[in-house]
């Protein structure tokens, strides 16, 4: 989890911005494999986000973020947060 931060936080600020958003992705999904799921939601929720204004809804970047932040509302008993958008990419994988 460290390492991953660490490399995240050394990327260049104009490193292309599906490799920042992905390993925001992994980093939220390993944060939450350790049991801080709040964290894990912060950080892939930003991810998702970002990926949405930069890469667009149909990126598969965009859509491996939505799957990951309804795996983790679903871990969190939040049904009711998972969108539309994020119940159709749990259905569809």
């Amino acid at each position: 989890r460290e390492l991953m931060q660490a490399r995240l936080d050394r990327l260049p600020v104009d490193a292309k911005p599906a490799l920042r958003i992905c390993m925001q992705i992994y980093l939220g999904a390993a944060i939450g494999k350790q049991g801080d799921l709040p964290k894990a939601e912060a950080m892939v929720g930003k991810a998702y986000q970002d990926a949405q204004t930069q890469l667009g809804a149909d990126d598969d970047t965009t859509r491996n973020a939505a799957l990951n932040l309804a795996a983790i509302y679903s871990r969190q008993g939040q049904y009711d947060k998972r969108s539309e958008e994020h119940t159709s990419e749990l259905q569809s994988h």
